[in-house]
């Protein structure tokens, strides 16, 4: 016998479940409550159709929709990501919840436990990256049937298709806007549900521009010497030392290598969509700031979001050099580059990158090295096309290579468990999303994890506090690490990668012991 319909009392939606209907009073209804959505900029706005009724909707639609980029639904990302890789994306966002102490709303057992009666979805497969009783209940937040599951995703643009035009360059300044105004153009599939954008909101460039917010602490060194630091919100340095801290008391891992402790953890500032290319870009560039490699300097002062000039006053210039350039300074970089014929086949792709939300890619982040000058050597990994039986899989030689990188590395000690290199991280493009290498590490079981530091999720409140000293131990280090890891079961789903390697040496610079 069907129950009946409980009504809300404000404004009348109905549902038959009650924890649906307790969750849409405080959202719509409840002043201050945890759960209400606040924000009411143009990129978070669901269909109205949506609005009130629950998330099983909003899958139920999209998953009926021909768009193959869909919006994330969690209220701070914004992100447009392919259809078939939402199911990855939102388990990240599961355990990026899951990996924070603070909210007791997203604990590990209630988010389950109230999220099923919300969303009413099936976990259909397991996730590495997943704490194992995860994986055995269902993880309400999936799709049941994601696309393609059944086969691997590849690689939309290369880098290969640039490379030989970038041996002799020829200065492009010609710009394409329109699908079918040159026949090198790129479209959605390649480069992102705005593609043919002219300009991105005024919104958002705004932010880009102002960056994130900005604070400045005066703390008493070990000396007894006051001195200034200024912390930017999405930009987080020194997080590497806690990476080794953890991972060396970490009973299940065997050894780990980490890169320079220079790179900092970039991340994407709130609901600003897919800038990830610019975001693993700028932590390439934290590393030649770190140890002045050349290069380094091009850009001057500038902040994590737009680092316009002139943004710092008389006094803040020590501070505003250990800033990365912005995202928009980033485009400029990239479109200088294409004007002295650097990789200038990525213009005629892209149409021009400049004040757009276009995704890049391995080319663009090329010519941005190419016209700072920094040596750099790019490379693809491939299935091998005889399949798994004959040949060897494109992420068996993306993690082969890795683990070869590091080891090139000299360390002190032989017998440690993390190895503390000065090796340079490496950019990796998978499809539909780039990231940081910043490590390799092989458990007990002989399972080998990429470290990675993945600019589309933030640090959580229990990292920074480790790292600031204000927690002495944490509770558990694996949910700490999920974050980090990303394993052969995960990237085995991809059938194509590419990574930019820095290549000259670093002068010396501030090592392990000086972070």
């Amino acid at each position: 016998m069907a129950s009946e319909p409980l009504s809300c009392p404000f404004c009348g939606y109905e549902t038959e479940d009650s924890y649906t209907i307790t969750l849409h009073v405080e959202q719509y209804h409840t002043d201050d409550s945890p759960f209400q959505v606040k924000d009411t900029s143009p990129l978070l706005q669901l269909p109205n159709q949506h609005r009130s009724n629950t998330l099983s909707d909003y899958y139920a639609s999209i998953k009926e929709s021909q768009d193959e980029w869909v919006r994330c639904p969690q209220e701070e990302c914004g992100e447009e990501v392919l259809l078939e890789e939402l199911n990855e994306h939102l388990d990240l966002h599961y355990a990026e919840k899951m990996s924070s102490e603070d909210d007791a709303s997203v604990t590990r057992s209630n988010m389950a436990s109230s999220a099923s009666s919300l969303y009413s979805f099936v976990h259909t497969h397991s996730s590495s990256h997943l704490p194992q009783d995860s994986q055995q209940q269902s993880l309400p937040h999936r799709l049941e049937s994601p696309p393609n599951s059944s086969g691997k995703t590849g690689l939309r643009r290369s880098i290969k298709a640039v490379s030989s035009a970038a041996k002799q360059p020829q200065p492009s300044n010609k710009r394409h806007d329109s699908p079918n105004s040159n026949n090198l153009r790129l479209g959605k599939a390649e480069l992102g549900p705005y593609a043919f954008e002219k300009q991105m909101p005024a919104w958002l460039h705004a932010q880009l521009s102002t960056g994130g917010k900005t604070t400045l602490t005066t703390r008493i060194s070990p000396t007894g010497q006051l001195y200034t630091t200024r912390t930017t919100e999405n930009e987080i340095p020194g997080l590497l030392p806690l990476l080794a801290r953890l991972l060396a008391s970490d009973p299940s891992v065997a050894i780990a290598s980490l890169c320079h402790p220079s790179v900092q953890h970039i991340s994407k500032l709130p609901r600003e969509g897919g800038f990830c290319g610019y975001r693993n870009a700028q932590m390439l560039i934290s590393y030649l700031r770190g140890v002045r490699a050349p290069g380094w300097d091009a850009f001057g002062g500038g902040g994590g979001g737009g680092g316009n000039a002139g943004r710092g006053g008389r006094g803040e210039k020590e501070w505003e050099d250990e800033q990365v350039p912005g995202v928009l300074e980033l485009q400029e970089g990239i479109e200088a580059a294409w004007d002295r014929g650097l990789y200038a086949l990525g213009r005629e792709q892209t149409g021009g990158i400049r004040g757009t939300r276009k995704y890049i890619g391995t080319p663009e982040v090329a010519a941005l090295l190419a016209g700072l000058g920094v040596e750099f050597e790019a490379r693809g990994f491939h299935d091998d096309e005889r399949g798994r039986s004959g040949g060897r899989t494109a992420v068996a030689q993306l993690v082969d290579f890795v683990e070869e990188y590091f080891e090139r590395a000299a360390v002190d000690g032989a017998d440690v468990k993390v190895r503390k290199t000065l090796m340079p991280p490496i950019y990796l493009q998978r499809p539909g999303h780039s990231l940081t290498i910043v490590g390799l590490e092989v458990q007990k079981d002989g399972s080998k994890n990429l470290l990675v530091f993945d600019p589309m999720y933030v640090v959580s409140k229990e990292m920074r506090r480790l790292k600031d000293g204000l927690n002495r131990r944490p509770q558990a280090t694996a949910p700490l690490l999920r974050m980090y890891r990303r394993g052969m079961a995960n990237l085995s789903r991809y059938r194509d990668f590419e990574t930019i390697e820095l290549t000259a040496p670093a002068p010396p610079s501030p090592a392990w012991d000086d972070v």
